[in-house]
């Protein structure tokens, strides 16, 4: 006599629920995916201080209220933290595919999702269709993007990241992001933007202006 009769039958039973349950994660795998190679990036601090200045841009720059830059800065320097990504990257990336403004066309919010991207990280947990979750959604996305070839150009030349790397990196984000390749026009543009945010020339334009 067989001692467990049901053993094939449970693990069978098993292997499916896993199979099945894995099949419907597959978007918030990705998720944590993105958090896991962002939590092992190297820890930055970007502090708190850059928000007055990034809203100050965007009120100038995006010419929004004083109370819309506050509110965007606050989410760009938030999810800029909590990805370990710049947040000039998110903010250059926000002013040069929308203005800083959600109802922008042809695509959707200020990150510019496409409706089949869009579909993916709404099922990771991002409403793309508002403001704030649209920004925090395009942030994972950069984040992702960013991270991953940080990681291949580091462990090409001995674990350094310097400024080079660093620009390289942003290269392929960009790329990445828009589906056009690390040499592009739009990569350019978009490295151009984030210089100048960065840069101080902008403030001092701004100061003539007033």
């Amino acid at each position: 006599m067989k001692p467990y009769p049901f053993v094939g039958l449970i693990a069978l039973i098993a292997v499916s629920l896993i199979v099945v349950r894995g099949a419907h994660a597959t978007p918030q795998s990705e998720r944590a995916q993105v958090q896991k190679t962002s939590e092992a990036a190297p820890k930055v601090a970007y502090p708190y201080s850059e928000q007055a200045r990034i809203s100050k841009f965007i009120r100038i720059y995006g010419k929004k209220s004083q109370s819309y830059a506050d509110k965007t800065a606050k989410t760009i320097v938030e999810s800029a933290v909590k990805f370990k990504i710049d947040p000039y990257i998110i903010a250059a990336t926000a002013w040069k595919e929308s203005t800083f403004t959600m109802h922008s066309r042809p695509q959707i919010g200020p990150m510019q999702f496409t409706r089949s991207t869009g579909r993916t990280y709404q099922r990771m947990g991002f409403n793309i269709y508002e403001f704030h979750d649209n920004i925090r959604a395009g942030a994972c996305k950069l984040a992702g993007h960013y991270h991953r070839s940080a990681g291949t150009t580091a462990s090409r030349h001995g674990g350094s990241r310097n400024a080079r790397g660093s620009q390289r990196s942003r290269s392929v984000m960009w790329g990445a992001y828009n589906g056009c390749g690390p040499r592009g026009a739009y990569v350019k543009r978009l490295e151009s933007a984030y210089r100048f945010m960065k840069g101080n020339t902008w403030e001092s334009k701004a100061k003539k202006k007033s």
